[in-house]
């Protein structure tokens, strides 16, 4: 809330974590497709991806889709 994101923002996380559960580290590339198949994306659109793991793991990366 405090990043003022939305669940609506978040919805291709949450259909994955819905559909599938907590996978933990594939979660990630699992939303990343959800995202590629949605048809939501113009070209240079940035694309967010974080992934928070067991123990302390944390990746992220900002891509943009071409």
């Amino acid at each position: 809330k405090s990043l003022g994101i939305t669940r609506n923002q978040l919805r291709h996380s949450y259909y994955v974590w819905e559909e599938y559960g907590n996978m933990s580290s594939p979660t990630t590339l699992f939303g990343l497709e959800h995202l590629l198949y949605s048809g939501e994306l113009i070209m240079d659109d940035p694309v967010m991806m974080i992934s928070l793991g067991a123990g302390i793991d944390c990746d992220g990366a900002l891509a943009y889709y071409c």
